[in-house]
């Protein structure tokens, strides 16, 4: 330390007398003064070093508070998510505009889960803009009826109305009482149609072109539900001859085996037609 240094020349030159006393206390006192200085120095070096470590320290403190925080809002949007969903799951979104037919709850209602054993539906919404309108086709009709054939349905109530859809649905299977179930989608625009009316449907069913068809008239007996029995003239004589039915619409009945095209098919009259009865073709 120069301080010291100077200290020492000074005390040297005190000791052979060439300096005052004087001289050499101020000496000392600057020698003081430099180590207290150093001192100073050094508690303000441990002290910045101290702030350095306790800034660090913070730095450290902040950084787990900053992904503490990140945690907490994680956990907190999972929550929103959570009511947000719980808030959506009351309300009720019908699939299709309609009106509400039915209610089983009214406002204030306790509504117990269907978990816990409840099971009537809160609401019945039923769709007004098009109508299903369900018939039975009977069994000689099944084999004719296919989805997209025409129908014209009338109701009871509107008598001086009738409404034109199509088939949209068929069963393709027959119930116990031999019919089968096919469904009439129509439009209604106007919502004059309602749930549960009561009317007929006609329906054009597509024939069968490789079929041949007669008058009712035409046949004689039937034998069960799908079979019967034509007079066909063949030789001058009327043969018996047993056909398989198909479909009838009041008009033909439609002849799925047993006649030929250029069959010439007897018609029912007053007179008694039976097997070999000689027969004259007028014209």
């Amino acid at each position: 330390m120069l301080a010291e240094k100077q200290y020492g020349r000074v005390s040297e030159l005190l000791a052979s007398r060439a300096v005052d006393r004087k001289l050499v206390d101020e000496q000392q006192s600057k020698v003081d003064s430099a180590w207290a200085a150093e001192r100073t120095a050094g508690i303000a070096v441990q002290t910045a070093r101290a702030r350095a470590v306790a800034a660090a320290a913070e730095v450290d403190k902040a950084k787990v508070d900053s992904v503490a925080a990140k945690a907490s809002l994680g956990v907190a949007e999972a929550s929103l998510d959570r009511l947000m969903v719980n808030l959506e799951y009351s309300k009720i979104v019908a699939p299709f505009d309609g009106v509400v037919t039915h209610r089983t709850f009214h406002p204030g209602a306790l509504i117990h889960s269907a978990l816990g054993g409840e099971k009537k539906p809160l609401l019945t919404v039923k769709r007004s803009d098009r109508m299903r309108v369900i018939v039975l086709v009977p069994d000689r009709d099944v084999v004719l009826t296919r989805v997209g054939d025409r129908a014209v349905v009338t109701v009871d109530a509107l008598a001086d109305r009738s409404f034109s859809g199509t088939l949209a649905r068929i069963a393709q299977a027959e119930d116990a009482e031999r019919m089968m179930r096919v469904e009439i989608d129509l439009p209604n625009p106007d919502f004059s149609l309602y749930d549960g009316m009561y009317g007929k449907a006609t329906i054009t069913l597509r024939r069968d072109e490789k079929c041949l068809a007669v008058p009712p008239a035409c046949v004689f007996d039937r034998i069960g539900r799908s079979h019967g029995v034509v007079y066909v003239a063949r030789g001058g004589v009327a043969a018996r001859t047993e056909v398989k039915l198909g479909g009838e619409d009041g008009t033909l009945v439609e002849i799925r085996s047993g006649l030929k095209p250029d069959d010439r098919v007897i018609l029912r009259s007053g007179t008694p037609v039976e097997d070999g009865m000689p027969i004259a073709i007028a014209g």
